[in-house]
């Protein structure tokens, strides 16, 4: 019956993209930062909810902003836009010329018996021109991981580490503008001194 059930419910497969709109609020004195972004999933089979069965797995809020839907001849685009507050770990020790990796992490709610993720990445990536004060973006990249948990998740019918998980993770990594810091570090001196002369 096993067999059976998994013939009936096969695999289904999710290309997910992710394009970010603004990135803000970045300070190595706080452990979030806020990222505008556009979330995508093409899939084919039954129409359904895709945003139900995926999670912001490093966000501390989420906002879905607003939603499209659009039926094609491959399956169904479903596009959603979000607001969110991530949390991200600094480590600001080689001040001011510090580089970090931010990550934005979607993970699937059903496991990849059920549900696998691929990404989009020939839209996926990050508006060409943001304005980050004190921060240049060196590179992004997407990748697939896959999230497995030594727990059976309270279900009766399945063993622990039964069930692997799918994820999107969108890295962005970044380097401090240490020369644009000193300018406006210093300024004021600058000033003073031509006032002076």
């Amino acid at each position: 019956s096993t067999q059976k059930s998994e013939k009936a419910n096969p695999t289904r497969t999710a290309k997910v993209g992710m394009y970010i709109t603004k990135l803000f609020g970045l300070s190595s004195s706080v452990e979030h930062y806020n990222a505008d972004m556009w979330v995508w999933v093409n899939y084919e089979g039954k129409k359904e909810n895709p945003f139900e069965f995926m999670e912001f797995f490093n966000s501390i809020e989420t906002k879905q902003i607003n939603r499209d839907i659009r039926e094609h001849e491959k399956g169904i685009w479903d596009s959603a836009k979000y607001s969110n507050k991530v949390a991200a770990l600094w480590d600001p020790s080689n001040f001011p010329f510090d580089r970090h990796k931010l990550e934005i992490i979607i993970e699937s709610v059903r496991p990849t018996r059920e549900m696998v993720f691929e990404v989009d990445t020939e839209d996926s990536g990050l508006y060409p021109d943001l304005e980050l004060d004190e921060w240049k973006i060196v590179k992004t990249r997407m990748r697939v991981d896959t999230m497995q948990y030594p727990s059976k998740l309270g279900s009766p019918q399945r063993d622990a580490l039964d069930d692997k998980f799918s994820r999107v993770v969108m890295e962005i990594h970044l380097e401090r503008d240490a020369l644009s810091l000193f300018f406006k570090l210093h300024a004021g001196v600058y000033v003073a001194f031509a006032i002076t002369m």
